[in-house]
């Protein structure tokens, strides 16, 4: 009877028994994005966001707190050095254990604690095969987590009960109870109230929770979702289960370092009083990036990243190789007040553009940006096709790459040489094709003196009409200047 109960939990774990003893016990949380962004209030995104990095990494975490009762060391320290830690963070969980038992044991009360607020996990226990961990363990188990994860049949649960409320925040569960003017489940008054604790990796640092608090500019901001490339394909390359635990730990520290660094470039007056209220980070976990910010400091803030990250990581001889860590960018920008489940799918849909230029031109980090004029909420690839395309011309060069952006946001400024109604008239004229379109661009000029219209035609001929080898349309990024000359800084 014993053998029999053992087999269905095997079964029931996504278990690979085999005559070892050590087990690789992963975990996944199930549509992070979805549980975090499925609401518009800022703050109860932010305790969303908060909630899981708790239980995934943090030092009072669930995570930790339950692997100290396993023995893996009696202080923090000695648990983040212990030869089977692999890796707890960004929703992702690696851990060997010596035992099958002992892994399933930490799996229910892992997965009990992210239940507690409704947070969905998948995970796995593999085997451990000593001779090549990363191939033969590692890389097996994580394709065997994925196809459980997507396997999975996902019940939609609908409050359809005309006697009850629906909470305010949400809209998907029964309001439990009055919380200042809304009427909330359990689940979103818990994120509401954990959205005012500190971000775990900069703890001194005091972030807004209110988005009607924030310092903007204007009224725009900027929704920005980065995410590391290749970076399952460096950790392929790793040879040890030491060099995998050098690699999380170390990417971690200088994604870190680059966006404490990126602070104080951009935001110096903020950085020295250790309050921000020009940015505000929402997701940040392993190589997973989410963020709003001022949409006047966007690009300069992505470019400082971007070019930081790089340095920070490049080192033939080091875990992240020869071209070190590089990142690919959406950027949506938008009225402070647009929804934000709407806003991040399309700033992921820009995400994913940028991840395709970027795979095209040998891995290097690339950005795609999009300013939202209306209230459309659909992804990047519809919006370019029905409202940039027109025959065999397209209005924008975007995605581009990160080392572009400076010269992007010089030649932005320079095109200020124009009044804001004859850069708000480009989209127009832009529209009357390559050969009109020059034509009436280049009247702007007449009234110029000499110094300035030759910068306006080195403009022109710079960001004008292109169609490069291999290519059927004609591409311009006139257009992509003229969105930005109200977005950056001279």
């Amino acid at each position: 009877m014993g053998e029999i109960i053992a087999q269905i939990l095997t079964k029931t774990s996504g278990a690979c028994v085999m005559n070892t003893d050590k087990k690789l016990f992963l975990l996944d949380v199930d549509n992070i994005q979805g549980y975090i962004f499925d609401t518009n209030k800022l703050r109860t995104i932010i305790g969303a966001s908060w909630i899981i990095d708790h239980i995934n990494a943090a030092d009072d975490g669930n995570t930790l707190e339950l692997l100290k009762k396993n023995g893996f060391g009696s202080t923090i320290d000695d648990i983040r050095k212990h030869k089977d830690f692999i890796y707890s963070s960004g929703g992702n969980t690696k851990i060997i254990f010596d035992s099958f038992e002992k892994a399933q044991k930490f799996e229910t009360a892992i997965t009990y604690a992210y239940a507690r607020y409704e947070i969905p996990v998948t995970t796995y226990i593999q085997t451990v095969d000593d001779t090549d961990f990363i191939n033969k363990t590692l890389i097996p188990a994580e394709t065997a987590l994925a196809q459980k994860k997507y396997s999975k049949a996902f019940e939609m649960d609908i409050p359809a009960s005309p006697y009850f409320k629906i909470c305010e925040l949400c809209g998907k569960r029964y309001a439990s109870e009055k919380s200042r003017k809304s009427v909330v489940c359990n689940i979103c008054k818990v994120r509401y109230d954990k959205g005012g604790k500190k971000t775990r990796l900069f703890p001194d640092y005091t972030f807004v929770t209110n988005m009607e608090k924030m310092r903007l500019r204007s009224d725009m901001v900027a929704l920005v979702v980065m995410d590391g490339n290749r970076i399952g394909e460096k950790i392929a390359g790793l040879d040890s289960i030491e060099k995998l635990q050098e690699f999380a730990a170390a990417l971690e520290s200088i994604i870190k370092d680059a966006f404490d660094l990126s602070l104080d470039r951009t935001f110096p007056d903020e950085k020295s009083a250790c309050s921000f209220g020009s940015i505000r980070p929402l997701i940040m976990g392993g190589d997973d990036l989410c963020f709003i910010i001022d949409a006047a400091n966007a690009l300069n803030f992505v470019n400082t990243f971007t070019q930081e990250i790089a340095g920070q990581s490049q080192n033939q001889n080091g875990p992240f190789g020869r071209q070190g860590v590089q990142f690919s960018t959406g950027i949506l920008f938008a009225k402070r007040n647009y929804p934000f489940n709407f806003a991040y799918r399309i700033a992921h849909s820009l995400l994913r553009s940028a991840k395709r230029y970027s795979r095209e031109h040998k891995d290097c980090s690339a950005v795609d940006f999009h300013f939202l004029l209306t209230s459309s909420g659909d992804e990047i690839e519809k919006v370019r096709e029905n409202e940039y395309r027109y025959g065999d011309h397209f209005l924008t060069a975007k995605p581009y790459l990160a080392s572009e952006l400076d010269s992007l946001r010089t030649a932005a400024v320079n095109l200020r040489l124009l009044s804001k109604n004859k850069i708000k008239s480009m989209r127009k004229i832009l529209r009357l094709g390559r050969y009109q379109s020059t034509v009436e661009l280049l009247k702007y000029a007449i009234r110029m003196d000499q110094a300035e219209r030759k910068k306006y035609r080195d403009l022109l001929n710079s960001f004008g009409w292109r169609k490069h080898k291999g290519e059927h349309f004609w591409r311009t990024r006139l257009l992509d200047l003229a969105e930005l000359t109200d977005m950056v800084r001279r």
